[in-house]
């Protein structure tokens, strides 16, 4: 190629030797004496871009319920579990507490323990409903604690398999059947009435479950502002329907009691259901005993008036001053 006549001179000036490759360097060399005259190079900042809101999550759909849904005589009610081969998690793979509690009673048709055990052990199945409510995690820790007490080697063992189940995500209905009767067998002293005394279901909890919280134990329940307690060992308190709507309000997600409720109106408590909230902090009710076309979770913002039969002491009982008392067995669970 023939070389321009002022690459040498340029390159002599330069102080380059090749005169072939001058013109490149000269001209990189010319560029950053430009870019430097100029300053050093700005960048335009990025456009901000504007992140829409997250949509609200839709309010549930309150339903709108009949008079006279909620039924007091449970015991004359028919139905009956008999999906006890279900298994406790979904088609998604996914434990959802409400949704197997409302395939899950305190009967069973499945179970081969006694009925009238079955009848009288709503107890049990509102404890163990507390813990199906918090996860499979809690609820396999309560049956590995039940284990442990159990003292039979054949009992033992089948609740360390019903546990490796929940674990595993295999579990039943079934299973959670036996769990109950393990849990009244363990707890309820033979020669007894039926069913549990406030005594023993607290025993329960303390035992079985992740504790009852100090900050509201049963010392706190009465104060000496209670009607009275419903036990010597004050292992259940009967408090006015004003307090009570107090403390389930009061309650934390995740967190939940159980309640003494009168059923038959014949003024005495005769039943357990569980109070609580969810994880998200939404209000139920769980009545272990069958119930016709009802949901056994009761939530609050969906069945206000259902809810409401046992949060506003319409299955309290009467006082002999004309006031109402609920009653509520145990403690606040964590």
């Amino acid at each position: 190629m023939e070389i321009p006549s002022w690459a040498g001179k340029v390159a002599t000036v330069a102080g380059l030797s090749n005169p072939i490759t001058a013109p490149v360097v000269v001209g990189k060399w010319v560029a950053d004496k430009a870019a430097s005259a100029l300053g050093p190079k700005t960048e335009a900042p990025a456009p901000v871009v504007t992140q829409p809101a997250p949509a609200a999550p839709p309010k549930p759909a309150v339903i709108n319920e009949q008079p006279g849904e909620v039924k007091p005589k449970y015991n004359e009610d028919p139905a009956a579990q008999t999906n006890g081969a279900q298994k406790l998690v979904g088609g998604d793979g996914k434990w959802n507490g409400a949704d197997i509690l409302n395939s899950q009673t305190q009967l069973s048709k499945d179970d081969p323990s006694y009925k009238a055990e079955q009848q009288n052990r709503c107890g049990p199945s509102a404890v163990l409903a507390s813990q199906v409510m918090k996860g499979p995690q809690a609820t396999g820790d309560l049956v590995g604690k039940l284990a442990g007490k159990v003292a039979d080697q054949e009992g033992k063992d089948e609740l360390m398999a019903i546990q490796a189940r929940i674990k595993e995500g295999q579990a039943t209905h079934e299973d959670l059947s036996r769990v109950q009767h393990y849990m009244y067998k363990q707890y309820h002293e033979p020669g007894q009435k039926p069913g549990l005394t406030t005594s023993q279901l607290t025993q329960m909890e303390t035992d079985l479950t992740g504790g009852i919280n100090k900050e509201t134990g049963l010392a706190d329940f009465d104060g000496g502002k209670s009607f009275r307690t419903t036990a010597k060992d004050r292992s259940g308190v009967e408090e006015s329907p004003d307090k009570m709507k107090a403390r389930l309000e009061n309650l934390k997600p995740g967190q939940s009691f159980v309640q003494f409720v009168d059923t038959d109106g014949d003024n005495k408590f005769n039943h357990y259901v569980l109070m609580g909230k969810d994880a998200n902090g939404r209000s139920y009710s769980y009545d272990p005993m069958p119930k016709t076309n009802q949901p056994q979770v009761i939530y609050q913002d969906t069945r206000p008036q259902a809810y409401g039969a046992y949060a506003d002491g319409s299955m309290g009982i009467q006082e002999a001053d004309g006031s109402r008392g609920q009653a509520m067995a145990g403690g606040t669970l964590n």
